[in-house]
Order: structure tokens, then sequence, then C-alpha cells
């Protein structure tokens, strides 16, 4: 695993931009960099695109691979004292290690580690993945009992899981893995969804509750607000639902609490009030600009920012020692 003093960088690779007799070579290039170890498998169409980020304290894999078999030795691939949290997006996926084997389908993750000794996963047709990299000494004290969570299937159903697939996927699409002041705090939500997804200590799922739980809930709330703008009938209850604990959010930033997404008077009937005409319900329109600027600073973020408030007043010394490094 990379240093927490070394610099944060990111890799991309397609073999889309490569000839096909081309590709298998370049791809065994990137297993002897040590990028990411990749074979490719016999008698199978070969296709590889995928984004590697290089954070403190975390690795972060994301693409599609086809045709190909990822594998891990305590020789190659890094760190032995890494887990690595494999999730299919989409597609089927083989997880192997100790002659047992697990099919990973859409949705579902699968925990990986070489304490259990050397694994692969193959793809032999199109899959979408996500694959997160941590060292094992900053999740084993979150989770209940690491070692039965190694090859065992969580289900694309599980709430954590799915945050953290919504989380991961929000920030690579931003810019905020671009800036290093955040990637502490970015690497602690990763940690505190991994553990929630594979089973926290109870210590560890109340502190995930106010912090990484509570950032991977605010890319649904930026989801609605963009979703339902022009609509009639918007409550400030219905853009805070999705958010969980972050329901006051909205309201506080606002100022006013819901006056923003109503109009002062009940509306004649068939008289539309979406919030592009609820101007009139402002004293100007540049009152309703300070709004609406307020609301794009807080979809972005918000995320940062109010988890290390809440890690400050409910994780205690612990997790301040985690997102600040002390």
């Amino acid at each position: 695993m990379q240093s927490a003093t070394a610099e944060p960088r990111s890799f991309h690779f397609s073999s889309g931009d490569l000839p096909p007799s081309e590709r298998g070579n370049a791809v065994r290039e990137l297993y002897e960099r040590g990028i990411v170890p990749l074979e490719p498998l016999p008698d199978c169409s070969l296709h590889a695109q995928i984004t590697k980020w290089f954070l403190p304290g975390a690795g972060i894999l994301a693409g599609a691979l086809s045709g190909l078999r990822q594998v891990a030795t305590r020789h190659i691939g890094g760190d032995s004292n890494d887990v690595f949290f494999g999730i299919n997006l989409a597609g089927i996926s083989t997880a192997a290690q100790r002659g047992r084997e697990v099919t990973v389908r859409d949705g579902e993750a699968i925990l990986l580690t070489h304490a259990a000794g050397d694994f692969a996963i193959s793809r032999p047709t199109p899959a979408h993945l996500l694959g997160l990299r941590v060292p094992r000494t900053a999740l084993a004290p979150l989770v209940t009992n690491l070692d039965d969570a190694v090859m065992r299937l969580i289900p694309s159903a599980t709430a954590p899981l799915r945050l953290l697939t919504r989380y991961v996927a929000a920030v690579g699409a931003s810019a905020r893995l671009a800036l290093p002041e955040l990637h502490r705090l970015v690497v602690a939500h990763i940690h505190d969804l991994i553990a929630l997804s594979l089973g926290a200590t109870r210590d560890a799922a109340a502190v995930a509750q106010g912090c990484g739980v509570r950032a991977a809930r605010l890319p649904a709330t930026k989801t609605d607000i963009a979703a339902n703008l022009g609509d009639c009938d918007l409550k400030l209850a219905a853009i805070a639902a999705p958010a969980g604990d972050a329901a006051l959010y909205p309201q506080a930033l606002c100022g006013r609490g819901n006056d923003i997404f109503r109009t002062r008077a009940r509306p004649a009937a068939g008289t539309c009030t979406s919030l592009a005409e609820r101007s009139a319900s402002c004293q100007t329109r540049g009152q309703l600009d300070r709004i609406r600027g307020r609301v794009r600073r807080f979809v972005i973020f918000q995320p940062f920012v109010s988890p290390m408030l809440w890690c400050n007043a409910v994780g205690g010394k612990e997790q301040r020692r985690r997102l600040m490094g002390d």
C-alpha cells in the first residue's frame, strides 16, 4: 500500500486504443510494471478499460474487463497486508482461492486477502468492476471478524454496499480526487462503508453513521434536487428523505425553512409553482440566485465538510486520528 506521504496519482488504460494484435502484450506490460496484475485468458476476446487511483490508505480500480484474469500473489500485487474488496457492477466474475470458487454477479461483492493465500478473479466475458484495496490494519479494527468475511459473497441488496458503490462513483466522476486535502476524508469514508458492508463493530458502525454513511447519502440528495427542480409539487421532505441523517441540511442552508420550496400563498388551481416560477416568493431575483448558489455549494462540498464536524462530535479521538493522520 502506498505510504501516507506519497503523492496521490492516477492511471488510465484502454485496450481500445490499440490494434487487437497488440492488446495482449500491453496487458502483460501492466502486469510487469506492477500497475494491474492481469493475464489474458485463452480463447477469449480481450478488452480492458480501467482507471486506477492511488490514495494514501486506499487504491481504487474502476472500469471494464473481458477475457482477463486478475491475479494476486504474495510476490505480485503489492503489500501482502492489504485486503481487496471487489464489487461486480455488471456481468459475471469468478473469484478463486485455495481451490474454492465463488461466482460474483451484478451488484455483488467479495472480500479477498493474501492472508488466506494467493487468489484470482476471472472475467471471460465483459464485466464492469470496482475494486478497493485498503490496509488490513485500517479495516480489521472496524469489522467484527475480518477473517470470517473472506470469500463470503456480499449480496447486491446490502444497503452499505450500494452506498459505497454510489459514493466512489460520485467522487470518481468529480474533481474531488484531484484535491489532496480531501484524500484522507474520502479514504476514511471508504473504510467506513466497507466495514458496514462486511459487518462493523458497534462502535465503528456508530461513527460510520455520522461520517461515511452521511457522505454517501448526499449524492442521492444532489440527484433528487436536479431531477425535481421542475416539479410543481416539490416539498423539502421529498428532497431531504434520500439523505437520511442529512435531512436538515437543505433547510439549514436555505436559512428560511421551506420557503424556497413553496410559495408564500396557496397558488390558484391549475397554477404551476416550480422552482423556476417561485422567484416571486423572493424579494429579488438576486436572492434566489444566492440560494441556488448555496445549494450548489452544499451538494458539491457538504460530503466532506459536514462529516468532519460530525466525526469530531461523535467519533472521539480515534476517528479524528484516522482522518487527520495523527
